[in-house]
């Protein structure tokens, strides 16, 4: 698998640079969220969490 290298404040996927999203409001694609730091998730509303294995998923599909 291939990982994109991190660079400080800016996406290596669509190259939006951090102060421009702080800026404008606008990511340029959803590895943006992953690469931006606490700083930039913080303005947009989001607290990045750790896993841990008390948080599983759980799916629980309708039954008919």
């Amino acid at each position: 698998m291939l990982h994109a290298k991190r660079r400080p404040g800016i996406c290596p996927n669509c190259n939006t640079l951090q102060a421009s999203a702080l800026e404008t409001g606008l990511v340029g694609c959803p590895l943006c969220y992953e690469m931006f730091d606490e700083q930039a998730l913080a303005h947009f509303g989001i607290a990045r969490g750790g896993w841990t294995v008390e948080k599983t998923w759980s799916l629980h599909l309708p039954t008919a």
